[in-house]
């Protein structure tokens, strides 16, 4: 069996600082870890840093929220929730194109082929620029309809407006930014990813202070902040490219042939972030028709912190996927079965933890968001945490399972995955519960969706581990 250490080369950076941890940038110690280091250790050291750093863009949108639930209470909270999908839809794009092409560039570089990682790379970063201009194009045109098709009306559609054509606006920024994480990470750095994110996240928030109460900016001031901050994670990637300690750099190439295996491999990072758009516009215009702006309101609060559980989530599966790229492009089968155990089991205790979290500090949670102290959006909001919340013990699950697949090239199952829990599943069966028990109704079927995914997300498992045997 060829062993990843076979392709090891020794290209220490010299790159070192504190930040709560010692973040090396260099490869060979992070190479030689996933070869022949502790299989533990090394999890926890990606995976951590990796949700960490999700954490970090969550923070975004949690500022945006909670100011924006200060500045304009209740319809401001509801005007923000309508805007939140186009975050989603920009966001899903930049993870299609940057997880796929870091993916591609991690599977080449474990298999020794630098040009052809490096044609990825610039290929990757050539697709954005494109992508993001369309973006802004239909930021400049066409918000006003993005926003009365998300479900604003007369009470919501000036901020909603503003909200969605700032964050268009500002995609090209986004695009660049997710691009330089995700092959900082694949370029075994983490802690430098984590590190740019984390300092995007936390001048979101000062920003997100700044523009609207000093400044008083209102939703403008909210979405110039999130649009524009990762500018800072952005410089401070580029610095370390600057000490020439990367191993991926830009060079001029016609080639697009490969943009097909980019968008292959992040397309069920696409389909998660478009799904998690479709249901947000979905449970949206089902909740206006239940209970107005109130219940979206208060569905804006559950959707924030279910924003925050998601990133976990995802950073735990995005962690995982450079590791378990990289033990598939050698063929290291026992590592990856085990990174996947890890990753699981994982998935299961965080699931724990945080609903024994919300079920004890409900109300907490919610007076938060709930500047105008309104007793039925505290009520609407409690009774919707503790029954929405308690999905996240299989979604937590199958948001790793579907990401693992992706890192293997397996993005048939991965995209099935992504697919039935983001579109399918979720659409019947949330019109159904809505119409059997009204909000209550909508709680559930995110409960009953994720239980039926991983079902199906278990028997796709058993079947690949029989072809793996029988191989």
């Amino acid at each position: 069996m060829i062993k990843i250490k076979q392709f090891l080369e020794d290209d220490p950076s010299g790159l070192s600082m504190r930040l709560g941890f010692k973040i090396n940038c260099g490869n060979t110690i992070d190479l030689k870890s996933l070869a022949e280091g502790d299989m533990l250790k090394t999890f926890f050291k990606y995976t951590i840093l990796s949700i960490l750093r999700m954490v970090g863009i969550s923070a975004f949108v949690f500022a945006d929220t909670y100011f924006v639930s200060k500045a304009f209470g209740a319809i401001g909270l509801a005007a923000l929730n309508i805007s939140i999908p186009i975050v989603n839809i920009v966001n899903g794009v930049a993870l299609m194109i940057s997880i796929g092409g870091g993916s591609a560039f991690s599977i080449l570089r474990a298999q020794q082929d630098i040009e052809g990682a490096n044609k990825i790379f610039s290929l990757t970063v050539n697709t954005a620029l494109v992508i993001g201009i369309v973006f802004m194009s239909i930021g400049i045109l066409f918000s006003e309809n993005l926003a009365k098709i998300f479900g604003a009306d007369t009470d919501t559609l000036a901020m909603s407006l503003t909200y969605i054509r700032t964050i268009l606006l500002c995609a090209p920024v986004n695009m660049i930014n997710s691009i330089l994480i995700s092959f900082s990470r694949n370029d075994h750095k983490p802690a430098l990813a984590m590190v740019g994110v984390m300092a995007g996240g936390l001048t979101n928030i000062l920003f997100d202070y700044l523009l609207m109460f000093p400044l008083q900016m209102g939703m403008f001031g909210a979405a110039i902040a999130t649009g524009l901050s990762p500018l800072v994670g952005i410089a401070i990637i580029l610095l370390n490219r600057f000490k020439d300690t990367s191993n991926y750099r830009y060079i001029k190439t016609a080639e697009v042939k490969p943009l097909g295996r980019i968008i292959k491999l992040g397309t069920p990072s696409f389909i998660t972030e478009l799904s998690g758009a479709f249901v947000l516009i979905l449970f949206n215009l089902i909740i206006l028709s239940i209970s107005g702006n109130i219940g979206v309101a208060s569905y804006g609060i559950i959707a924030n912190i279910s924003f925050i559980v998601i990133a976990i989530f995802t950073g735990l599966g995005q962690g995982l996927q450079p590791i378990a790229s990289a033990a598939y492009g050698v063929k290291d089968m026992f590592r990856l079965q085990q990174y996947l155990k890890f990753g699981i089991i994982a998935a299961l205790f965080i699931s724990a933890i945080m609903y024994a979290v919300l079920f004890m500090f409900t109300k907490d949670v919610v007076t938060i968001f709930n500047a105008e102290k309104l007793i039925e959006l505290e009520q609407i909001a409690s009774r919707g945490i503790r029954i929405y919340f308690l999905g996240f013990f299989f979604a937590g699950m199958n948001i790793v399972v579907l990401l693992y697949q992706a890192a293997i090239e397996r993005v048939h199952s991965s995209f099935l995955i992504s697919t039935l829990r983001g579109f399918v599943v979720i659409f019947f069966v949330v019109l159904l519960t809505s119409k059997l028990w009204q909000l209550d109704g909508v709680w559930i079927s995110f409960v009953i969706t994720e239980g039926i995914v991983f079902i199906t997300s278990l028997i796709i498992l058993q079947v690949e581990k029989r072809n793996i045997e029988r191989a």
